[in-house]
């Protein structure tokens, strides 16, 4: 259920939500952890027949067409035209196959390269989908790429793109006969990045980021060759060769989605907070990134990326915190500051209304109070006066009968005898009177000190309920601050 959803002009939007999901490794059975990897595999095999089948496809036309044409020109010529026209048309044929050629083992090369380096300099695998490359257009695109987790953060991925396209200045690269690759923009789109704090044997987590961060300072475009016999004789050229310099303009992501979650190993993954990004753009890269190898400048682009997307004091990453902060990044601070403020001032809003309605209710609290204890002290004041108008009744007329004794005459002993047995049984009706009197006070007291006691436990089982629904409400506000400071930062 959504506590907390926050839209400001289309850029930032953040979700908190109250449930948790849960998800337990099975550690009895350890060929669960092969089920996705296997399950996968069938797909990217399926990608690559299809890709494979549609080049084969495209060279079986272009050399069909290429044999009529001929065989056009050998039944419709003749002379020197049949062997120029056929020479033209087998050099064309030539060229189409070698730019098909050349296209494959480029595409082949960049996945062997990716693959090749990727635990060396990342220390986690990447996982590569369909490769195209256009030379006429200077166009690569990879409609897939997964950045597995680091081992001991969950069996997910770190980050995954859909659809990473590369502009290239083909031409620059003609001219300066391979010593400078001009690129003229990066689009990546569609981006899932999943940021993981795992515990293990440390006393402070640490993140899957700050963990590949950590592995690409200490580790460079390094590998032993030995270990990829595919590229062993392309190996000792690009030794000794220079490595090209690399120039790159402009770097663009679209549809960011961040994820954070806690992994461990006793309950499994728990998600959290996500945050979602319109975009985030470098436009010009060569003049905030004066670098021109390759490890600096994924070195760069991986910094300047992860440090914008997880830039939260609580996540403390400390390998990203000596980064200094490109103008893009500074822009998109100030833009999340921003929406953060404008969030805020919508929290503050909504505590002012809650305050507002527990000061109303607290008032009309009070005010039943007020009113009730009116009504009690009407009740005993009310009973007081009966006590004292019954009291003062029994007194009149014990002392009525006291003034008539004693004003009476003489009399003679059989006078005197009905005189005590009158005298006696108005005695015994005047105790009679008293008692029922005391009676009466005892019960009208004990009713009084009954209203007394509820009204008492009526105004502390609702103060009571009043001060948990405002400790309740204190609590869930505060959640919601906090939890929206832990995805804003």
């Amino acid at each position: 259920s959504s506590l907390v959803s926050v839209r400001i002009s289309g850029i930032l939007c953040v979700e908190m939500t109250s449930n948790c999901t849960a998800r337990v490794d099975d550690e009895e059975n350890p060929l669960e952890s092969l089920r996705e990897p296997l399950a996968a595999v069938p797909g990217r095999s399926q990608r690559g027949i299809r890709c494979c089948s549609s080049t084969c496809l495209g060279c079986f036309i272009a050399t069909v067409a290429v044999a009529v044409w001929e065989l056009l020109l050998f039944f419709f010529t003749s002379g020197w035209n049949r062997i120029f026209l056929l020479l033209l048309s087998m050099a064309l044929a030539s060229t189409l196959l070698t730019v098909v050629f050349v296209n494959q083992v480029l595409v082949y090369l960049i996945r062997t390269v990716v693959q090749a380096y990727d635990r060396a300099f990342l220390g986690v695998d990447v996982c590569l989908g369909t490769v195209s490359l256009n030379l006429g257009r200077g166009k690569v695109v990879i409609d897939d790429v997964t950045v597995e987790n680091p081992p001991g953060f969950g069996p997910g991925h770190l980050l995954r793109a859909h659809g990473i396209t590369f502009g290239l200045d083909v031409m620059s690269l003609i001219r300066s006969r391979g010593r400078t690759l001009e690129i003229e923009r990066v689009d990546v789109g569609d981006v899932t990045v999943n940021l993981v704090a795992a515990r293990g044997d440390q006393l402070v987590p640490h993140f899957n980021v700050e963990q590949v961060t950590k592995h690409m300072e200490n580790s460079g475009l390094v590998r032993s060759w030995k270990e990829s016999e595919l590229l062993s004789g392309i190996a000792q050229k690009m030794s000794s060769a220079p490595p090209p310099d690399i120039i790159l303009h402009y770097v663009g992501w679209s549809s960011i989605r961040v994820q954070s979650s806690v992994s461990s190993k006793h309950i499994g993954e728990i998600s959290g907070a996500a945050a979602t990004f319109a975009n985030f753009v470098i436009e010009h890269f060569a003049a905030e990134c004066h670098e021109r190898t390759a490890s600096k400048i994924l070195m760069f682009l991986w910094k300047s990326f992860m440090l914008t997307v997880a830039n939260s004091r609580h996540l403390k990453l400390v390998s990203l915190a000596s980064f200094s902060p490109t103008e893009s990044m500074k822009k998109t601070r100030h833009m999340l500051d921003s929406a953060s403020e404008k969030v805020q001032d919508t929290l503050h809003r909504q505590s002012d209304k809650v305050q507002a309605t527990l000061h109303r209710q607290s008032e009309k609290v009070h005010a039943k109070l007020e009113h009730a204890q009116e009504k009690l002290l009407e009740s005993v004041e009310k009973a007081g006066m009966e006590a004292q108008a019954h009291i003062g009744n029994v007194r009149f007329h014990t002392e009525r009968k006291d003034g008539s004794n004693r004003a009476q005459p003489e009399e003679s002993p059989y006078e005197r005898g009905d005189t005590a047995k009158s005298y006696s049984s108005e005695s015994g009706s005047h105790a009679t009177d008293k008692v029922l009197g005391s009676k009466r006070l005892a019960n009208l007291g004990g009713k009084v000190g009954s209203a007394i006691q509820d009204v008492r436990e009526r105004g502390n089982d609702t103060i009571r309920h009043m001060g948990n629904q405002v400790e309740h409400a204190g609590d869930k506000l505060g959640g919601k601050v906090a939890k929206l400071g832990r995805a804003l930062g």
